[in-house]
């Protein structure tokens, strides 16, 4: 399943309506979408400066490319990422992503 981003009027729907689950590194909001994945990090300014938190987003882009896959159908996904994502490797990245994907699909 292709992944793209996603942007503007259809990011401030999916923050508004989405259904939202929590996890211990972010907080997933999400939508049901068309026939992809759109997805929107969204890191806070007071997690770091701009080299940290452009890692964070390139680690979970990567992570959900590879997790993603799972995914039958399209959603449109905010993933907000928490304090403890700073200290979180690409593995624990990916792990935590896998739990909270599988909550989305039951739910």
């Amino acid at each position: 399943m292709k992944l793209e981003s996603l942007r503007g009027k259809d990011l401030r729907e999916t923050w508004r309506k989405g259904k939202r689950i929590k996890g211990r590194l972010f907080n997933l909001i999400y939508s049901p979408g068309e026939d992809r994945i759109r997805l929107a990090v969204v890191v806070r300014k007071k997690l770091g400066k701009a080299v940290l938190r452009n890692r964070l987003k390139r680690l979970v882009k990567e992570a959900m490319r590879h997790e993603g896959k799972a995914l039958e159908k399209g959603f449109d996904i905010i993933l907000s990422l928490k304090e403890e994502s700073t200290t979180a490797n690409f593995d624990e990245m990916k792990a935590e992503l896998s739990k909270v994907l599988e909550r989305m699909k039951k739910g």
